[in-house]
């Protein structure tokens, strides 16, 4: 059985120990590349998809892609910005794969402060690599946001509490409701392609894919 595992960015990531990644097949998106270890993992494959990383791409991001020893996996969208950067290890989401392409029809293409990463990219790329068990790690699907704000439990890495953030309390939430309701299907499609997907998230609000 393929076993893919999937990093978010959620708080809980600080309490892994990546060395026991270093054989696996690991998916890591958005601001995982922070974490040094990520880049020791050599099944490595990194994923983001939202526009804001790309307007305009950080340095620390730009460098990242540049000596990044794994695939990197992007929205076909962003394609002539990214192969100005690099030439090589890049998969867009345009490649051909029949469960993929059903499950992105189903589940992505969510509208904007709806979508998540391990939905629209991270989900779909483990399809691709014809996952059997996929394992999500640092997804706990709540921002803990503190008068609108950002607070360092929000996310592994640190953030400034006053840095600008698009969600306010009420809409991650929203958004919060909106994975898990999103989960529950996901769940069920897989299931029906003889997948399985399990969430060993500290905390996580995942709980219906904790397994027995």
């Amino acid at each position: 059985m393929k076993k893919i595992i999937i990093l978010g960015n959620g708080p809980s990531i600080k309490k892994i120990n990546f060395n026991n990644f270093k054989k696996e097949v690991v998916i890591g998106t958005n601001n995982i590349y922070l974490k040094k270890k990520f880049n020791e993992i050599k099944n490595a494959y990194y994923t983001i998809y939202d526009k804001r990383f790309f307007n305009p791409i950080e340095v620390q991001l730009k460098n990242f892609l540049k000596k990044f020893k794994g695939k990197i996996y992007l929205p076909n969208k962003y394609k002539k910005k990214v192969t100005k950067i690099i030439k090589k290890n890049v998969i867009f989401d345009n490649t051909k794969n029949k469960l993929a392409n059903k499950f992105a029809k189903k589940f992505c293409n969510q509208k904007d402060l709806l979508g998540t990463v391990i939905i629209e990219m991270a989900i779909p790329l483990a399809l691709l690599l014809k996952a059997k068990h996929i394992v999500l790690y640092g997804c706990e699907f709540d921002y803990k946001l503190k008068k609108n704000r950002l607070t360092n439990s929000s996310y592994f890495y640190n953030v400034k509490p006053k840095k600008k953030f698009d969600h306010d309390e009420i809409s991650s939430k929203k958004w919060s409701k909106h994975q898990i309701k999103s989960f529950k299907k996901i769940r069920l499609f897989l299931k029906k392609n003889n997948i399985l997907i399990e969430d060993k998230t500290l905390n996580g609000k995942l709980t219906f894919l904790k397994k027995n």
